[in-house]
């Protein structure tokens, strides 16, 4: 069981694999201690169209 006190990986760990994940669009989270994916928009959704 991930607790905060055994999170499931270090931060230093996270910040790896998160950074490797990110040139694949592929957005983590660190929640509590565990990994979690996040939705990342397809195309840009702050676009104004006139």
């Amino acid at each position: 069981m991930v607790t905060h006190d055994r999170p499931q990986m270090s931060l230093e760990a996270f910040e790896v694999i998160a950074e490797t994940a990110a040139l694949q669009d592929i957005a983590l989270e660190f929640i509590d201690g565990e990994i979690g994916v996040k939705a990342v928009p397809d195309g840009d959704h702050g676009q104004i169209i006139a």
